[in-house]
Parts: structure tokens; C-alpha cells; sequence
């Protein structure tokens, strides 16, 4: 058991009382210092680690909030949204265009390409001179192209549009490929 010795009359005194037990003179409070200075490098670590929690707790929320932004709220891809255009598309398909053609879908290709797809409901593709039919429609479609209002999204971004035929049967009969070269 520690003791404290009294300044007047140099007794031993037991650590807990107030006054010396041979002089009587009130005996100074015990000093704890080596237990203040042993938890006081403990407490100031602690503190270290909860800074370094801190500050790993604030990187990660920063790069959980730039990962939401870019994935949450970027704008989608080009691909993506010709994906969207033809779904908007196919839900009113087939579709009749006029009383031969029938608009059967419209699909992305990447990159940057979007094609329709049609049927011409009465020809056989015996019976069709394709090189002709390119030849005499190709003209009508760029022109189309170049001032159809729908197709501004398009335009905007130089995308190829392909025009693809079937016949009845469902043969295929030709593509007309329109690059951006074509109807800018």
C-alpha cells in the first residue's frame, strides 16, 4: 500500500487521509501523475484511430456519391438511346406506311446505325429488279432524311440509317444504306 509523507514533521501517512497521524497538519492531495500520463497517450491514440475511421468514412461516402452520380444521373449512351428508339418504334409494329409497305420493326446497330426493317406486302422477289427499286427509291429516302422531323435526333448525330426489304415471304430483297455523307 502506497503511503504520503507529511512536509511538517516527515511521518508516513496512509495514501487516503487528509491529515498527518502524528502532527495533525493537513497533508498535501496525492499526485497522480503516472496514471495520467499512462492514459493520456492511450486517449490521444484512440483519437488518432477515430480520425483515420473519419476520414476512410468521408473518402468512402465521396466516392459512393460520385459512383450514384455517374451511374444514377449521367446521360445514357448513344447506343442506349437508339435501344430506346426502337422500342418506342416496334410497340406500334407492323405497321402499315402505305398500301404496299409495312413497317415490321426498327433495330440499333452499333455503332452508330439504326436500320428499319419492312415487308413489301405484294411483290415476289422473282418478279423485282432490285437494283432498279434502290435506284428509284434511294432518292425519296434521303430526302426523307433530311427533312423528317423524327429523324433530327438522328441527323444530330450522324448516325447511318439502313432501309431493309422483304417480300411477302419474307425473302430478303435489299438494304439502302444512307451515311451521314448522304443527307448532310
Amino acid at each position: 500500500m502506497e503511503k504520503i509523507t507529511c512536509p511538517h514533521c516527515g511521518a508516513d501517512n496512509r495514501l487516503n487521509v487528509k491529515y498527518c497521524s502524528r502532527c495533525g497538519q493537513e497533508l498535501p492531495k496525492p499526485v497522480q501523475q503516472p496514471m495520467e500520463t499512462a492514459a493520456q497517450p492511450k486517449i490521444a491514440v484512440e483519437k488518432k484511430k477515430l480520425s483515420a475511421a473519419r476520414i476512410i468514412g468521408i473518402v468512402f461516402a465521396i466516392a459512393c456519391a460520385v459512383a450514384a452520380q455517374h451511374f444514377l444521373f449521367s446521360p445514357p449512351s448513344y447506343d442506349k438511346v437508339l435501344v430506346q428508339v426502337a422500342n418506342e418504334v416496334n410497340k406500334a409494329c407492323p405497321i402499315m406506311v402505305d398500301k404496299e409497305t409495312q413497317l415490321d420493326n426498327a433495330l440499333p446497330i452499333p455503332p452508330n446505325s439504326f436500320q428499319y426493317n419492312y415487308t413489301l406486302i405484294s411483290v415476289d422477289k422473282g418478279r423485282l429488279d432490285t437494283n432498279r427499286f434502290k435506284a428509284i427509291l434511294e432518292p425519296t429516302i434521303i430526302n426523307g432524311i433530311k427533312t423528317s422531323p423524327q429523324l433530327k435526333y438522328l441527323r444530330d448525330h450522324n448516325t447511318t440509317v439502313l432501309y431493309s426489304y422483304k417480300d411477302r415471304s419474307g425473302q430478303y430483297l435489299c438494304t439502302i444504306s444512307v451515311p451521314a455523307s448522304k443527307y448532310q
